[in-house]
């Protein structure tokens, strides 16, 4: 059995869904009705029978904000400095932390209450640069949310590596 497997299946323990995904991250399944089951452990072990295979966790009681570096070098760092300022530091250290494939993060947690959707928390408009190579473009994310309604790839899919936290504790 591939660590995939064995990983998607001490998540689905959990009540939490994973999918397959490429390495674009669209889903390699219909994945919507994850949203409300999880998959069985014939559909764990079909989709994750390759040592490669890339896992995506399904949003919902599971969130995720999404710092994206590459539109915004040191976001998280900056982030981290306010909450910092706020008395609130004591909780990025208790956060599932993963760096992804473009260099940004993930800070996952478990939402008890109503969970959020996917939505822009900071964005910026484009350079003038960046404006004249792709002009259709009004805004670049910086921070997302990772909510119910989306997934998001997880380590130990190719790029995306673990640095803080487990997916089963």
């Amino acid at each position: 059995m591939t660590p995939q497997v064995l990983l998607a299946k001490a998540v689905r323990a959990q009540g939490i869904a994973v999918i397959p995904v490429k390495a674009d991250k669209r889903p390699l399944v219909s994945w919507k009705k994850y949203m409300t089951e999880l998959p069985t452990d014939k559909e764990l072990e079909t989709w994750f029978a390759k040592p490669d295979s890339a896992l995506a966790m399904i949003s919902g009681t599971i969130q995720a904000i999404d710092f994206d570096e590459k539109y915004a070098k040191g976001i998280l760092e900056r982030f981290a400095k306010r909450a910092e300022e706020f008395g609130l530091d004591h909780l990025l250290g208790e956060l599932v932390r993963q760096r992804t494939k473009n260099g940004g993060f993930h800070l996952v947690f478990r939402c008890d209450g109503e969970p959020l959707g996917n939505e822009k928390l900071a964005s910026r408009l484009p350079t003038a640069q960046e404006n004249a190579t792709n002009p259709s473009v009004n805004e670049f994310p910086m921070i997302e949310t990772r909510g119910a309604g989306g997934y998001f790839v997880i380590a130990p899919s190719a790029g995306y590596t673990l640095e803080q936290g487990d997916w089963t504790s």
